[in-house]
């Protein structure tokens, strides 16, 4: 949390990705950690995608890893936070790291579209 990627003291921190995800092979949902900055780096602009405007505007994301450099399309857009145990019925998309079958991705995608905040067209494809 106050270091950057080449293990340096960094205020910031770095982004991250969740210690159960994986790149190789490819996690189904990858969760993605970091600091949301008040000078606008890291995750700001995420904040932005309650506006459908600026959604249709930035519709893809990038992510680049050591590995590859990849865009992704944009399916659903949604608020959400951590919720206690007792809380039931509700999408807790940070549970989620790997689909054993083409049921438990549909599921996923779904909940994912029922929160979200618009429609976006957008469908996603299970691999």
């Amino acid at each position: 949390m106050n270091h950057n990627y080449k293990k340096g003291y960094s205020q910031s921190g770095s982004i991250f990705l969740d210690q159960d995800c994986s790149l190789i092979p490819q996690s189904s949902n990858l969760l993605i950690y970091g600091h949301n900055m008040k000078n606008g780096t890291m995750f700001k602009d995420l904040l932005k995608y309650d506006n459908k405007k600026y959604f249709q505007e930035h519709s893809t994301i990038e992510f680049t890893t050591n590995y590859d450099d990849s865009t992704y399309e944009i399916i659903s857009a949604f608020k959400s936070r951590v919720y206690y145990n007792y809380e039931k019925n509700v999408f807790r998309y940070y549970y989620f790291i790997n689909a054993s079958s083409q049921d438990e991705f549909d599921e996923f995608v779904n909940n994912a579209k029922e929160s979200s905040l618009y429609d976006t067209g957008r469908i996603a494809t299970f691999r």
